[in-house]
Parts: structure tokens; C-alpha cells; sequence
């Protein structure tokens, strides 16, 4: 029901703070509409059909001074409805009076866009759907659902249908659940990605409607797609009510959150299963495709019951925080939590600076720029809390709670950022120390095999000291990239001990596998740091590789 609303909000919000701020971009742009009424992209229509439902939709314009805008397309291409029916609203410029129906014919979905103060509530919009498009979208009737639309909104705006229109309505939408707006700065990302809460949770369970085709009646790829989509939506859910747990747990201590705590656990669970099948279904061992079916379903499954689980405790969790209530308490607390973090910032940029000194770009990754991002975060939750204040000063509590969760949400998006720059720095010493441990371990290696004697033997031990050379010289002559350094070596003791006897092979490769299991884990941490503060722009197949990875 809010979507349209709060993107307006945060829009302008947004254009305050940076006049350089962007609209939402997405993997696949929407489209422009054509300049009649009717933008058939997917040619379901013949020109007959077009004719008529045009002459409709010209109809309901001149009855109503409302403009019905309808667009088909093939797919949605893993996009939200509601999200892509909104932007394409937005690029397109359609105002109060005007609605845009997207129907997207392989995804068996559907959605509807409108603005915030359009004249009919969502229980109006959704009998709309319900009464009128949604049976001619079911039996593929694909003008008689525009024609049909023009009917139900008509009836709507004349009162013989549906409540009174008492209150404004923003947008409500065919799919399962709603994804988060990918923007191009890095900011916007940040902060869209840890959206609030309740915001998410109740955005997901109101005002919403699923795809009219069951999980048994789609297409293997159709039911793919919908996994995927699925899985990256709630494992975005479950990573903003991890964050937002733990700004309660500040707040009130870890009694008060318990039983929002086991709902979250269980949801994790059931996650991180899912993911565990779905790189079971994009591995190197192909399934029937019977079973490839059943484990797509399960996914669904599983991914809908985190869901559910979330949305359960959604209401109380609500009511638990009430920012609104006391929002002046939360103020001074936000204020000293941006403070600490802004006392953090200058140690970390100097981290930063050492390590570019000391190492490659390649090793040090997405964590380059952290404190420039950390920066702008916090100077967007400093402007954010004070707004709180001047409209807590005001009176407005709603208004400061709003932008109070602002500041807070970018405040923990910047310690985020903050806490990856120090870890990277561990990681790294780790790495160095490691590459320095495994080069005598090499060169030791290649003395016992030049001690033997054998053309292979010295061959692969000449190799071998090769690497420990080249290596040792990366070390004194920084920047270098430790991990990169370390391949080289397993490179080279692999060959090395491949021609050693089996004891002496059995005790060289330990020593290795042990190494690379740490340098492996450090890798996951990086991957996990980055998709949880980057996770707008990372889908499901990378997502479920690193749960894999991590178990």
C-alpha cells in the first residue's frame, strides 16, 4: 500500500541531501510507453483488439478525467512488478490522475501504479483486480482485461463498488513480494537495502497479491525465476530484521527481544536450506527434471515459510520499537551512536591508507573505498537526525521518527562499512604471515627433494624455489597481493610433493589444505561483508553459493 508513498518521501529527502542523487535503476530498464494508450511489446494483440480496447480506455478518460495506461511485456526479467510498474510510472511521468497496468505474459504477472493521492483506496484497487482484470488475465483475454479495467475503475470512482474513497492510495501490485530499489550511488543502495523493519514487513503483507499461477502450474524456467526472485527478497528481509533486532537489543536488551529472536533463527534456517538446494540445482550434476521441479518447489517453499514467519511478528515487533512514542529518547541515542562512529572514521581511513600502501587493489577488493562511503553515510545520518530534531521540536513525532530511522539505518551502514576495512586489515596480516610461513615450508620441501637426487625431483624443487623466490621478493617489494602470491606457492608445493614419497606427500599436502581452508574462510568473510552492504545489486545464484561455501 506505501510504496509509491514512501519512495516520494525518501525521493525528496534524498534530492535535499544531494542534488546529485539519481533516479532508480534497474537490471533491465522499463520502458517507455507508447504515445497511445495501449504499449503492446509482447504483440498479444491484434490490431482489431488494440482498436477496441483503445476506443475504451478513450472513453474512460472522457467519463472519468482519468487516464488508464496499459503495457504488455514478455517478462518483468526478474524485476519486481511493483517495482517495475512504478519506475516505468515515474520515467514515464504519469500524475495524480492517471494509473498504469503492467502485465508481464510469461511471468503471470500483473501489477498496478498509482499516485499517492489518487481518488481510490487499496481495497477499491484490489476488488478492481480481483471483480475485473484478473479473471480476463486468467483465461488470456488480454484486451477484455484492459476493457474490463476501465469498467471496475469507473464503477469505483462512481461509488456502486468498493468503500467510499476516503483515503489516498499509492500502489499495489501481482507479485509475491516486493525487491528493493537498486539506485546507482552507492548511498542510495546502502540505505535502501537495510530499509526499515516494519517498513518491509508490512509493505510486503499489505496491499499485495500473488501471481494468479501456482508454483505446480508454471514452466520449470518460470518456476526458477520465481525462486531466485523469492530467495533474494526474503534473504533481504531476513538480513534488515536481523539489523533492525539488533538496534532493539540496544535499546532494550536481549530479554526483550527473545521471542523475535527465535522467529529470525528459524527463518535463517530455512534460508539458508534453500539456498543449499539451489546450488544444488545450478551445480555440475544435472537433475531429471522431476526432481528439479520438486527441489524449485521446495525453495518456494521454504523461502515463503521464512516469509510467513517474519510477517507473524511483524505487528508486535512494531509496537515493541514505536519510534514515534519516544522518539526523543532515540534521537540522543542515534546522536551518540553517530558519534562514536565518526570517532572511528579517521583511525579507519588511515588503516585504509597503510593498507593501499602495502597491498594491490586486487587484494584489497570493494573495501577500498569504504571510508569515502562511510563518510557520506554519516554525513546523511547527521543531516537525517536533524530533521528528527527539528521536527521533534515541531511536534511532528511522526515525521521524526521517520527520519530518526534515517539517520540510524545509515548509521549502521557506515559501521558496517567501517568494521570491513578493519577486518580486511586482519585478513590481510593473516595472509602475509601465512605466505611467509608457507614459503620456508617450500623451500625446506624443495632442500629434502634435492637431497634425493632424480632428475624430476630436482626439476620440480628448482620450480619450486622459483615461486619461493618470486614470492619472498613480492614481500619486500610491497604492494603486493598475498593471496595471489599464496596460489603460486600451493602451485608449486602441489608439483613438488606430487613426486615425493606418500609420507612425505601426505604431510606437505595437510599443510597446504590447512592453509587454503584459511585463506578460504577469509574469503567468505570478504563475500559476506560485501553482499551485506551491497546486497541490492547480488542475486540468488551468488547468494546461495556463498551459503554453501559458509556450511
Amino acid at each position: 500500500m506505501n510504496m509509491v508513498k514512501r519512495f516520494s518521501f525518501l525521493v525528496c529527502m534524498f534530492a535535499l541531501a544531494w542534488a546529485t542523487c539519481a533516479a532508480p535503476a534497474f537490471a533491465v530498464s522499463p520502458i517507455t510507453l507508447s504515445s497511445a494508450y495501449i504499449t503492446d511489446q509482447a504483440s498479444v494483440l491484434s490490431s482489431s483488439d488494440t482498436d477496441e480496447a483503445e476506443n475504451a480506455l478513450e472513453k474512460f478518460n472522457d467519463d472519468t478525467g482519468v487516464q488508464l495506461f496499459v503495457v504488455y511485456v514478455d517478462s518483468f526479467d526478474g524485476i519486481g512488478s511493483q517495482d517495475w510498474t512504478d519506475e516505468t510510472a515515474v520515467v514515464n511521468g504519469l500524475g495524480l490522475n492517471d494509473i498504469l497496468l503492467a502485465v508481464a505474459i510469461e511471468d503471470h504477472q500483473y501489477a498496478w501504479s498509482v499516485d499517492e493521492d489518487f481518488p481510490l483506496t487499496d481495497s477499491q484497487l484490489n476488488q478492481v483486480a480481483a471483480d475485473y482484470i484478473e479473471p480476463m488475465l486468467q483465461s488470456g483475454d488480454w484486451a477484455g482485461a484492459a476493457i474490463a479495467a476501465t469498467e471496475g475503475y469507473q464503477a469505483a470512482l462512481d461509488g456502486e463498488s468498493g468503500e467510499p474513497a476516503a483515503s489516498p492510495t499509492t500502489v499495489t501490485s501481482a507479485s509475491s513480494s516486493s525487491s528493493a530499489w537498486i539506485l546507482p550511488l552507492i548511498l542510495i543502495i546502502a540505505f535502501v537495502a537495510i530499509a526499515a523493519f516494519i517498513f518491509i514487513r508490512r509493505r510486503r503483507s499489505k496491499g499485495t497479491t500473488t501471481s494468479s499461477a501456482q508454483p505446480a502450474e508454471l514452466s520449470t524456467k518460470e518456476l526458477e525465476t520465481r525462486a531466485g526472485k523469492l530467495l533474494v527478497e526474503v534473504d533481504d528481509a531476513v538480513q534488515s530484521s536481523e539489523q533492525e533486532l539488533g538496534f532493539a537489543e540496544a535499546e532494550f536488551g536481549a530479554d526483550a527481544i527473545k521471542e523475535y529472536s527465535a522467529v529470525l533463527e528459524t527463518a535463517k534456517k530455512n534460508i539458508a536450506e534453500a539456498f543449499h538446494l539451489q546450488q544444488s540445482v545450478y551445480d555440475s550434476t544435472p537433475e531429471d527434471e522431476n526432481t528439479k521441479r520438486g527441489m524449485l518447489m521446495k525453495i518456494i517453499e521454504l523461502a515463503s515459510s521464512a516469509d510467513a514467519s517474519l510477517d507473524e511478528k511483524a505487528e508486535g515487533f512494531a509496537q515493541l520499537r514505536a519510534l514515534a512514542e519516544r522518539v526523543g529518547e532515540v534521537i540522543t541515542a542515534v546522536s551518540q551512536r553517530i558519534t562514536a562512529c565518526e570517532d572511528k572514521l579517521e583511525a579507519a581511513s588511515k588503516t585504509l591508507t597503510d593498507l593501499k600502501a602495502s597491498y594491490l587493489p586486487s587484494a584489497l577488493g570493494e573495501v577500498a573505498d569504504d571510508d569515502a562511503q562511510a563518510k557520506e553515510l554519516l554525513g546523511f545520518a547527521r543531516k537525517a537526525l536533524e530533521e528528527a530534531q527539528a521536527a521533534n521540536s515541531k511536534g511532528d513525532k511522526s515525521g521524526a521518527a521517520v527520519s530518526v530511522r534515517s539517520a540510524e539505518n545509515a548509521d549502521a551502514q557506515a559501521e558496517r562499512l567501517l568494521a570491513a576495512i578493519t577486518t580486511a586489515r586482519d585478513n590481510l596480516a593473516k595472509a602475509t604471515a601465512t605466505l611467509e610461513a608457507e614459503i620456508t615450508q617450500l623451500e625446506q620441501a624443495a632442500t629434502s627433494a634435492e637431497s634425493r637426487g632424480g632428475s624430476e625431483l630436482v626439476s620440480s624443487a628448482k620450480a619450486a624455489r622459483d615461486a619461493a623466490s618470486q614470492a619472498r621478493a613480492a614481500l619486500t617489494s610491497p604492494p603486493f597481493d598475498p593471496l595471489v602470491q599464496l596460489n603460486g606457492l600451493r602451485a608449486a608445493m602441489t608439483r613438488l610433493t606430487s613426486v615425493l614419497d606418500a609420507s612425505e606427500h601426505a604431510k606437505a599436502a595437510y599443510a597446504t589444505s590447512q592453509a587454503t581452508i584459511a585463506s578460504a574462510r577469509d574469503r567468505i568473510g570478504a563475500v559476506e561483508s560485501f553482499i551485506a552492504t551491497r546486497r541490492g545489486a547480488v542475486g540468488s545464484e551468488a547468494r546461495s553459493g556463498l551459503q554453501e561455501a559458509k556450511t
